[in-house]
C-alpha cells in the first residue's frame, strides 16, 4: 500500500508510525508512506509528476516494509 501524503496531513517531525495509527493505517501488513514537500493537501493537483513518478516506483517495486518513512522536497 502507498501511502502519499502533503505536510498538511504528515507534519514534519512526527513519525510515521503515529501517523499511519491516526489515519487508520496502522494495521495495515505493508505501507509505505510517501510525505510530498512543497504542496497544498492535494498530491495529484499541486504536484501532479511527483505523485506519478512515486507511483510508477512504488508499481516497479510494490514490496514495502511494515513502515517505511520518506520524504521528497522540489
Amino acid at each position: 500500500l502507498l501511502v502519499v501524503l502533503a505536510p498538511r496531513s504528515w507534519q514534519r517531525g512526527r513519525p510515521w508510525v503515529e501517523v499511519a495509527a491516526a489515519l487508520g493505517y496502522g494495521a495495515a501488513p505493508r505501507v509505505r508512506g510517501v510525505r510530498v514537500e512543497d504542496c497544498g493537501h492535494f498530491v495529484m493537483r499541486d504536484r501532479p509528476d511527483e505523485l506519478a513518478r512515486l507511483i510508477a516506483r512504488f508499481a516497479a517495486a510494490p514490496g514495502g516494509a511494515p513502515v517505511v518513512l520518506a520524504s521528497f522536497a522540489r
